[in-house]
């Protein structure tokens, strides 16, 4: 069976860097709001969030939500990189 990506709507995007933004509002937050919109169309949003917090994924936009949507923040960055927990 196919793994989860190759149906991901981001694979269509000509700009796949737009998915390591953090900006959802200010200046930039357009960069988000594109990444965001494939995100909302897509099959797999659901099987992506979940990778990305299963594996503490820190950086990018991953099921339609940022880093800081996901919970993470400098804080729980330093805890769980200093073997702390969130």
């Amino acid at each position: 069976m196919a793994d989860w990506r190759d149906r991901a709507e981001c694979l269509k995007s000509p700009d796949p860097d737009a998915w390591f933004t953090e900006r959802v509002t200010g200046p930039g937050r357009e960069v988000a709001e594109y990444a965001m919109g494939f995100c909302r169309r897509c099959p797999v949003q659901g099987e992506c969030l979940e990778t990305a917090m299963a594996t503490d994924e820190r950086w990018g936009i991953w099921g339609g939500r940022t880093s800081t949507q996901r919970g993470w923040t400098d804080d729980t960055h330093r805890a769980r990189t200093v073997g702390g927990s969130a």
